[in-house]
């Protein structure tokens, strides 16, 4: 069976289907907690300053505190990389909820400009 098919939280990125790997091949520095979904994987991992990429698997989750480079084959088993810190300002800057209201101050101020 697939590992489920699951969207990336905001913050990580999937790295792919099956279980994280090191650099050297290995599974590196990992704490095992156990979670009831991927988001409470994900959500550990983002509140974990140390933490670098997520492994989950049902009622399983790994937190990597070791660079995650690679993926080998394991059935039901999925792995996501935390994205630095400047990914995620870009992403929050790039989002719709922060150009909203500047939006509406651009709008204001032309409407202003053309009459």
């Amino acid at each position: 069976p697939a590992a489920p098919a699951a969207p990336a939280a905001p913050g990580f990125s999937k790295l792919g289907d099956g279980a994280c790997r090191t650099e050297s091949n290995g599974t590196g520095i990992l704490a095992l907690v156990a979670v009831a979904n991927l988001r409470a994987c994900q959500t550990l991992c983002a509140t974990d300053g140390a933490c670098l990429a997520i492994e989950f698997r049902l009622g399983v989750c790994e937190l990597h505190t070791e660079e995650v480079y690679a993926i080998a084959n394991r059935s039901s088993t999925i792995c996501f990389h935390k994205d630095d810190k400047e990914d995620r300002e870009r992403a929050e800057l790039s989002s719709a909820e922060h150009y909203f209201p500047h939006m509406i101050l651009l709008q204001m101020l032309l409407n202003l400009h053309v009459q």
